[in-house]
């Protein structure tokens, strides 16, 4: 008698195809595309704050009427520190230091974006 074979040609071939198309997205999601940044644009209000490398060590405390953020620039990545908002969102999402990063803290109307130097900002900051 005959075993019958669990997957067909059609399901390995299926099942290959996923797991490259994966192996390759992960490939230039993680490795190529990421570009190490030169600097971050603080924004505040949707107004720009300031444009600070992230080659210098720094820590920013952005004070508002009733609210306070401390944005910290260390070793190449930038997080925020303290934030007296009611979630701490912006404090969970981590140290960022590749191109397109931000960190954002929507109820005091702060973010903190992370760019390379092939960025539109760059020719402001020169």
């Amino acid at each position: 008698m005959k075993e019958k074979s669990r997957f067909r040609k059609k399901d390995v071939i299926i099942i290959l195809s996923l797991v490259i198309f994966a192996a390759l997205s992960f490939i230039l999601i993680y490795l190529v595309l990421p570009k190490t940044g030169d600097k971050v644009v603080i924004t505040v209000n949707g107004e720009e704050y300031g444009i600070y490398p992230l080659s210098v060590d720094k820590e920013i405390e952005i004070k508002q009427i009733d609210k306070t953020n401390i944005i910290v620039i260390e070793n190449g990545e930038v997080y925020m520190k303290e934030a007296d908002c009611p979630d701490k969102l912006c404090i969970k999402m981590g140290k960022k230091s590749k191109g397109g990063q931000s960190i954002i803290c929507l109820p005091n109307k702060i973010s903190a974006e992370v760019i390379t130097g092939e960025d539109k900002y760059d020719s402001i900051a020169q």
